[in-house]
C-alpha cells in the first residue's frame, strides 16, 4: 500500500475512520409556551422530577418503556400545572402554603390523573395507527 500523504506518524490513518461518540439527541416539548428539556439523567435517585426554575424535566434511565411514559408525563403534569398558572391559582383559592400545595397537587391531582391520562394516549395511539393513515411527523 502507499503511503498517504499527510499521514506521517500513522500510515493507516488515512484509511481508519476517526471514532466518535454519538451525540445524544436533545429533547425539547412546548408547555404553555415555554420550552422545557427532557434529560436522561443517570445521576437522578427517583424517577423523574421537574425543575421550573431551568424548565428542565429530568428521568432516571433504564426503566420500562410505558413507565418512563408514564413518568415524563407526570412530570409533563407538574410543569403544566407551574406555567399554565393553575398551580398558583389553585393554591390561592384554597389558601394553602406551597408545602401543603406540592403534597395536595402530587396526592390529588398529579398521581390519579397520570395512568388515567396515559391509558387514554394509549388507546388513542391504537385508534390513529390504523393501515393508510398518514402519521402527524
Amino acid at each position: 500500500m502507499a503511503p498517504v500523504q499527510g499521514a506521517l506518524h500513522d500510515p493507516g490513518m488515512a484509511t481508519r475512520k476517526k471514532s466518535r461518540k454519538p451525540r445524544k439527541k436533545r429533547i425539547f416539548v412546548d408547555v404553555c409556551g415555554q420550552e422545557y428539556e427532557i434529560i436522561i439523567d443517570p445521576n437522578l435517585k427517583i424517577d423523574g422530577e421537574c425543575t421550573f426554575s431551568e424548565n428542565i424535566i429530568r428521568i432516571k434511565p433504564g426503566m420500562a418503556f410505558w413507565r418512563s411514559m408514564d413518568t415524563i408525563l407526570h412530570e409533563l403534569l407538574h410543569a403544566i400545572f407551574d406555567a399554565s398558572g393553575i398551580g398558583w391559582t389553585m393554591r390561592q383559592r384554597l389558601k394553602m402554603s406551597k408545602a401543603e400545595w406540592h403534597k395536595f397537587e402530587e396526592d390529588f391531582i398529579i398521581r390519579p390523573m397520570t395512568p388515567a391520562l396515559l391509558s387514554t394516549l394509549k388507546s388513542a395511539v391504537k385508534a390513529f395507527s390504523v393501515p393508510g393513515m398518514k402519521s402527524a411527523a
